[in-house]
């Protein structure tokens, strides 16, 4: 529910009477990356990014929640998928 003294807005599970997500009140929005598709916000962090191998459906999903950044992006990323982000498969 909280970040440190920030309260987090989340979906709560329910949706209103036209199909909208609906969501408690908070200072730090924190959804995922489905939900999120479509929007934007000035700073996005990617958590726990991990993957077994750098295939097409770990690109869009890194691709889509890379893409809702307007001015900064933190990815938190295992080190076996910070390898594969950085482009090499070798040691960290």
């Amino acid at each position: 529910d909280q970040l440190g003294p920030h309260r987090l807005r989340s979906f709560t599970g329910q949706y209103d009477l036209f199909g909208n997500p609906q969501y408690r009140e908070g200072d730090v929005l924190l959804d995922s990356i489905y939900r999120f598709k479509g929007q934007s916000a000035p700073c996005v962090i990617l958590t726990e990014a991990d993957f077994e191998s750098f295939d097409e459906r770990a690109a869009r999903k890194l691709f889509v929640g890379a893409t809702r950044a307007a001015m900064k992006l933190i990815v938190v990323a295992s080190p076996r998928a910070a390898r594969f982000i950085e482009g090499r498969r070798g040691g960290v």
